[in-house]
């Protein structure tokens, strides 16, 4: 049901390079990261946040029509 879902953000993926570290152009040091690295961490989750608002919203919609049509 949609109250079990769980929803995974994989924001590592938004920082790192092709071997899996954080991107030199994102970090501060070994393990902190920079404005840029917040900048593009905040960027993957709100694309991220409306992927799912557009779900909803659509998810919605057809709900309202199929119980529009019943």
């Amino acid at each position: 049901s949609d109250e079990d879902s769980i929803i995974w953000f994989d924001g590592y993926g938004a920082i790192a390079d092709s071997q899996g570290r954080m991107k030199r152009a994102y970090r501060a040091d070994e393990l902190h990261l920079n404005e840029a690295g917040y900048a593009a961490l905040n960027q993957a989750f709100v694309e991220q946040f409306q992927s799912l608002q557009d779900f909803q919203d659509d998810w919605s919609k057809r709900l309202y029509e199929k119980v529009k049509i019943e």
